[in-house]
């Protein structure tokens, strides 16, 4: 289960060790509980460290909740992204569309 929490002008999400299409219902519930309470022009912190595993559907709801951060005019700031994630985003050609261009990588 990702956990939020929030700071000032940061808001932040605790990816969990798996993201796989049957984490994806909890997660997106997460997600949107993200950009509700983050409001447009906000960084959310996407922490990646815990994770281990992902699918195809946990990279593809990864990338929708990038999309729908930048639409509202915030950004995503990832933090100890696992380089398998960072080659499955770039593998699919989503690695800007994800906002994982800079980031820090582990």
């Amino acid at each position: 289960m990702e956990r939020t929490t929030e700071t000032e002008a940061r808001h932040a999400i605790e990816l969990s060790a798996a993201m796989t299409i049957a984490e994806v219902a909890s997660a997106r519930a997460a997600f949107d509980a993200a950009l509700v309470s983050a409001g447009p022009s906000v960084c959310i912190e996407v922490r990646a460290a815990a994770l281990r595993s992902f699918d195809t559907a946990g990279l593809q709801m990864l990338r929708a909740f990038a999309s729908a951060v930048m639409e509202r005019g915030g950004e995503l700031c990832w933090l100890d992204v696992p380089e398998e994630l960072a080659r499955g985003f770039a593998d699919a050609g989503w690695t800007e569309a994800a906002g994982i261009g800079a980031t820090s990588t582990t």
